[in-house]
């Protein structure tokens, strides 16, 4: 997904808010300086039910463009939140590159399975609603972003200055090794309640 160049939004701006993301429910950061691990979840209307995510993500700083890049893995200590299904990102992708003068063009890119029992037709509807969605929130935040980040760590920025992540708990790789687990889902197409085992690593075409 591409959408018109904004020349309201910089590179910083949108890379901040898409690295930083404050609906992320935990963060915590492997030895490399710009890979981290995330869970975060996304609510939905009933009677879908919400999908949560551990994510893998990395990014990319060339000068000119940013590339931020994830997918999900496996880690032991956060299961399926309670309510949710366990959702599979098996890309997502931002590329972010400025323009000649203001501003700055984004895209977008999302490959993921939302587990569970979705029918095909409501799949490809949300597909097709979300993802705009989720660009044209980034670019509503990015109108409000310099005024926000005045009076939220202006100066924390551990993207940028990876010292800042000292601190930061690390993952523990022995607790990533992918394995099934059991998950009652409830069927989306005709709300009756099926118990399913789902396999962490498991992925569609």
């Amino acid at each position: 997904l591409s959408i018109e160049p904004s020349k309201t939004a910089t590179n910083e701006h949108l890379t901040t808010l898409i690295v930083n993301r404050i609906s992320c429910d935990t963060e915590f950061y492997s030895k490399l300086i710009n890979i981290h691990y995330i869970v975060l979840s996304v609510s939905a209307i009933p009677p879908v039910r919400g999908r949560d995510f551990v994510m893998q993500r990395s990014w990319l700083d060339t000068g000119d463009e940013k590339l931020i890049c994830g997918h999900s893995v496996y880690h032991q200590d956060y299961p399926p939140m309670k309510g949710y299904v366990r959702a599979v990102s098996i890309l997502s992708a931002y590329l972010i590159r400025p323009l000649k003068e203001d501003g700055c063009q984004i895209i977008y890119l999302s490959h993921s399975d939302p587990k569970g029992t979705l029918p095909p037709w409501l799949v490809n509807y949300l597909t097709r609603v979300v993802a705009p969605k989720v660009v044209k929130k980034l670019h509503k935040a990015c109108l409000s972003y310099t005024q926000w980040k005045q009076n939220n760590q202006p100066n924390f920025k551990p993207w940028i200055y990876p010292e800042q992540q000292a601190e930061y708990p690390r993952v523990d790789l022995t607790k990533c090794e992918p394995q099934e687990y059991e998950q009652e889902i409830i069927d989306e197409s005709n709300k009756s309640p099926v118990s399913k085992s789902i396999n962490d690593g498991d992925e569609t075409e």
